[in-house]
């Protein structure tokens, strides 16, 4: 039976990748080489785990989804009973007072049923969601602006830590997914078709699985989009707004604000009087185990409101550029987090000497967008979060758009990747 699940997997994906290929029209190019990445990427993640630490989340993720999925061989009535209700006497995960891992071993056993139990086809299922999820950003991108196309798949399909975290059985995979679908579906339907049925129901969808896998994430992300949105309307309304790109600033920051306050009403974690306690309470936990080094030092960090904002300069700018080349330990991953950085560093100021002026209110409003997004994800992630080797994974779903924030108008590297 798993031989014959394995057969129809392999078979079924080839055929889904070759129909794929066939209806692509922007970036067709890099549709197999990001694909193939993505791939070998999720399975190189596995190796790591299985051969070098024997140990770790996407392991436990797939033994446990894997049992989950054998109660469907046996019992498909109780199996959907328990992805509905999470009923400890049908299965006894462990995670029931984890809900964002529970329900992401609830994803893992759907894949892992259609693998035949498979680890490797697992990883290539779970590679392949987030590959044709940042190809459909990235070419959404590509239609807006089609001056930076090879560029927009470059920061989408070919970033080392990216592509190392989030492809295979980690969150990450599902939450990069989703994130790059929501982001697209609000591109689209503001500047390029109307917002049809389906794309409000796959939105929603997107949404909600996200808010499951990442919460925070999720927050964040939907301050951005409904701000951007909200802006949008607004600049259509007011055309005095679209005008001046110092009015659409203020709008964008005025909306943004009042969403985040809401947003922060979502989760008990977020909520304005733990926020400030669940960050520092995670940062001390982390400095305490990281007794090795490779962290940020916040000196006199304090459970405050106050302390947080002083302390939010030195965060950004850490998870943005840290670790340094001098601060490399001699661990191979640590060595690509310190050259990717380096090279951010690089980008930015050759981007600020090279920058391509742009009137357009749109692509304005977006970059607004994308930088929300990004300064307060840093931000927040590197505060609670301030060892580099994790911070680097949980950072790794806003590579793309830092180097394309930085890199979209810079003329040099425009004409180099044309």
């Amino acid at each position: 039976m798993s031989l014959a699940f394995i057969i129809l997997s392999v078979v079924g994906l080839s055929v889904l990748f070759w129909k794929a290929y066939h209806h692509v029209e922007l970036l067709k190019n890099h549709f197999w080489p990001g694909l193939i990445l993505k791939i070998v990427s999720g399975a190189i993640l596995g190796v790591l785990y299985y051969y070098h630490y024997g140990y770790g989340d996407t392991l436990t993720y797939f033994q446990k989804g894997t049992e989950l999925a054998s109660i469907l061989s046996k019992d498909g009535f109780a199996y959907v009973d328990f992805l509905l209700g999470s009923s400890p006497e049908i299965f006894d995960s462990g995670y029931q007072n984890q809900p964002r891992a529970l329900y992401f071993i609830k994803v893992v056993s759907v894949f892992s049923f259609l693998s035949g139990g498979n680890y490797w086809i697992t990883s290539i299922y779970f590679s392949t969601l987030s590959f044709f999820a940042c190809f459909y950003l990235a070419t959404v991108l590509a239609h807006q602006f089609s001056y930076c196309k090879n560029l927009i798949a470059m920061c989408f399909l070919y970033i080392p830590s990216t592509l190392l975290w989030t492809s295979g059985i980690i969150k990450e995979s599902v939450a990069m997914a989703v994130l790059c679908v929501l982001f697209a579906l609000v591109i689209q339907g503001l500047f390029r078709s109307r917002i049809t049925l389906i794309h409000t129901i796959v939105f929603i969808v997107s949404a909600w699985v996200l808010w499951k896998v990442k919460y925070y994430y999720a927050a964040i992300a939907f301050t951005s989009v409904f701000s951007m949105i909200c802006t949008f309307l607004l600049m259509n309304h007011q055309q005095s707004i679209r005008k001046k790109k110092w009015r659409i600033s203020v709008a964008f920051i005025i909306i943004s604000s009042i969403l985040l306050f809401l947003s922060t009403q979502l989760h008990p974690n977020l909520l304005i009087a733990n926020l400030p306690e669940i960050v520092v309470k995670n940062y001390d936990a982390f400095i305490v185990r990281s007794q090795n080094g490779g962290v940020i030092i916040y000196e006199n960090l304090e459970p405050t409101f106050y302390s947080l904002a002083y302390h939010s300069p030195k965060a950004f700018f850490s998870a943005l550029f840290r670790p340094f080349l001098w601060e490399w330990d001699g661990a191979f991953l640590r060595a690509i987090y310190s050259l990717e950085n380096s090279i951010i560093l690089i980008l930015l100021i050759t981007s600020l000497v090279n920058i391509k002026n742009n009137n357009d209110s749109n692509t304005y409003l977006l970059t607004l967008a994308a930088l929300f997004f990004v300064i307060v994800i840093l931000t927040f992630l590197a505060l609670s979060t301030p060892n580099f080797g994790t911070l680097a994974r949980y950072k790794s779903m806003t590579m793309p758009f830092i180097l394309l924030i930085i890199t979209y108008r810079n003329r040099s590297l425009i004409k180099l990747t044309r």
